[in-house]
Formats: C-alpha cells, structure tokens, sequence
C-alpha cells in the first residue's frame, strides 16, 4: 500500500499531485483526468488508515512529509503542481512550503479550504456554531455520496467515515493541526 495513486501517470505537462479531503479517497480525482487530457501527469496522494488497518495520519505534518517522501520517490525533481481539496488543502499547502524549502518550483491550488483560524471567525459571535454547520455539511454530502452507491456498498462506506471521525474525535483537531507552519 502506498499514499501516491497514479491516476495518469503519463504526459509531458507539470504533474499534478491532489491531496483529498479528510475522510477522501482519491477516486474523486479520476473524474478531473479526462478534462485535463493525456499529457497531464495525475496523482492522488491517499490518506492512510482509510483501509482500517493503518494507523492514520496523527498530525497534518506528519501526513505531508510522507506525501512529500511520496512525491520524491515517484519525482525527484520539480517544478511540481500541489492542490487540495476542502481540508486537503491544508495539507496541500503545508506539503508546498515543504517542497519550496527543498528549493524545489511549486505551483499551488487550494480549492474549497479553510484556514485554521481567521480573523473574522474568532469575531463572528455564530463561530460557535460553526462545527454544527460543518457537521450538517459534511453529513448532507455523504448523504448524497451514499445515494450513488448500492446498498451493499453501505456498511463499508459508513465504516470508513465512523472510523476516520473516530480518529480526528480521538487526537482532536486542534493537536491535528499543531505544528503546522502556515
């Protein structure tokens, strides 16, 4: 088992390596390979632990050295394309510092994130009801992502999602994120 998914690994172009959001897997990325055509080099960069097996990821650190040891085994040498998706881009960012601090060229695409704290946030006096908005967010599209599966899809589906929440409630998000140099 190996974080780096070769979801097109031929062509001339930049590669790209995407990094999912938490609780992703990187199938959602073998939609965007047919757009972007042949000559694009495509990567997914998949969670561990996402088998119930591994242990996860402890700290978005932790996860981007591995992605970035990931990305120099495949690719020693830059320039390198990095983007993430919702909380993947958080990753994602924090695996491009990693990449520029090597000297390496890397361009970035953040889609759909947060930072960790902003200043608005920590202002709006409905901050604290931000984790009930995220959690019906989150539940409203996994709703939806179980509604294209088939029923005996379900239970594997449902057990990915408990245990990576189970994960994140274990360690908290806060120690998640700790460390991390944005």
């Amino acid at each position: 088992w190996r974080s780096l998914v070769a979801i097109n690994p031929g062509g001339s172009a930049v590669p790209m390596f995407l990094v999912p959001a938490v609780g992703g897997d990187v199938l959602m990325f073998g939609k965007l390979s047919k757009p972007l055509g042949p000559d694009q080099p495509l990567y997914g960069l998949q969670a561990r632990g996402l088998d119930g097996k591994e242990e996860p990821f402890r700290s978005i650190p932790e996860m981007a050295q591995h992605y970035v040891s990931e990305i120099l085994a495949a690719r020693p040498h830059g320039p390198y394309f990095i983007g993430g998706t919702c909380t993947g881009g958080v990753t994602a960012y924090e695996v491009a510092q990693r990449l520029v601090e090597r000297g390496e060229q890397v361009q970035l695409a953040i889609l759909e994130t947060w930072p960790p704290a902003t200043a608005r946030a920590r202002r709006s006096p409905l901050r604290v009801l931000w984790p009930l908005q995220y959690l019906w967010h989150k539940l409203r599209g996994y709703g939806q992502e179980l509604a294209q599966l088939p029923l005996r899809e379900w239970p594997a589906f449902i057990k990915r999602k408990l245990h990576t929440g189970r994960a994140l409630f274990d360690v908290g998000l806060k120690e998640t994120l700790e460390g991390s140099t944005y």
